[in-house]
């Protein structure tokens, strides 16, 4: 493999509406939470591994415009797709992550 660039390995992971709720969160807050008795440890081992975010924010508070935010890297009005719904068609013109690292 000498001389040949290696393909980026990424793993993105991201669950609609499931927030913050990781017993990996334990260690960034104070007092009583559901992170005190929900345990993720298979999450936890990938965020120990990777990175966690503990300041993030979305362009949208709606789940299906920060779908196409996260797949095209822009704001979701500049798609022209404010959602991805069930028979919705994206338009493949515009280019997405997945595709550009295929």
């Amino acid at each position: 493999m000498t001389g040949q660039s290696k393909r980026p390995n990424i793993v993105f992971l991201f669950a609609d509406d499931w927030g913050r709720y990781s017993s990996a969160y334990r260690q960034f807050e104070n007092g009583s939470t559901v992170n005190q008795i929900v345990n993720t440890p298979n999450f936890d081992k990938v965020a120990a591994e990777g990175a966690i975010f503990t300041n993030a924010h979305v362009p949208v508070p709606s789940c299906t415009p920060c779908r196409s935010s996260i797949l095209t890297g822009t704001y979701f009005w500049e798609t022209g797709l404010g959602a991805i719904l069930e028979g919705a068609q994206w338009d493949e013109s515009i280019p997405t992550y997945p595709l550009i690292l295929e």
